[in-house]
């Protein structure tokens, strides 16, 4: 009887779902991205640029402490906007305190949060501008996933602008770094290059060689 019932109960937990846990988030503090339209909001304030038809929960007004949802967005959207893998900027706006951010999630298609983020954590005001990072975190996936997702934040202290969370897609430039290398030309082409170079040399020297009466070579001199 005894091993009937504990056969039973280890039938059922094999059958049983198994959950998954939720992928944790990194914070990145210090990385410097400029928030534009291929890097739309997803929470943010009226500066906010964003592709027409990308919406974004505008932060109230005063606002210095609790939760915002973003809108729900399909997964093929945010695929189209900013890749199959991308991160979230946040650019805080402060003027004494240090903001603090309580938690960050990740919700798709209802549910358990996929991605999470678990503070308190200090972000510093280290880039004064408007529309820049001031942290980021990395990293989403959203590679063969359906459906739709949902973006929000728990934050706190904030006390001076409107605060912008914002898409960077994988691969993004940051504001740092150099402009790439101008594209050096091919060797096919440096030397078809070359040797119009020298056809139109040539055709210059032979003009000159000619006497302004046509035909003679100047250097003959004396000939009649």
């Amino acid at each position: 009887m005894n091993r009937t019932i504990t056969g039973l109960l280890t039938l059922s937990l094999l059958l049983a779902p198994i959950e998954v846990g939720a992928v944790p988030l990194t914070l990145e503090t210090g990385v410097s991205y400029q928030q534009q339209q291929n890097r739309p909001c997803v929470i943010g304030d009226p500066s906010c640029h964003s592709s027409v038809g990308f919406e974004f929960t505008l932060i109230p007004v005063g606002t210095s402490a609790g939760t915002l949802t973003s809108p729900v967005y399909t997964l093929d959207q945010l695929r189209s906007t900013a890749g199959n893998r991308f991160s979230v900027g946040i650019d805080v706006n402060q003027a004494q305190q240090t903001y603090s951010l309580e938690s960050f999630q990740f919700n798709i298609n209802g549910g358990a949060a996929e991605y999470t983020f678990t503070g308190p954590a200090d972000i510093p005001a280290v880039n004064k501008g408007n529309g820049f990072s001031d942290a980021r975190l990395v990293s989403f996936d959203i590679t063969g996933l359906t459906g739709s997702g949902v973006f929000s934040a728990t934050f706190a202290n904030a006390d001076a602008g409107r605060e912008q969370f914002f898409l960077i897609p994988e691969g993004a430039r940051l504001l740092t770094e150099s402009e790439p290398p101008a594209h050096a030309p091919e060797p096919g082409t440096l030397l078809l290059l070359a040797t119009s170079m020298i056809g139109v040399g040539s055709a210059a020297w032979r003009r000159q060689r000619r006497s302004p009466t046509g035909g003679r070579i100047a250097s003959e001199e004396g000939e009649t």
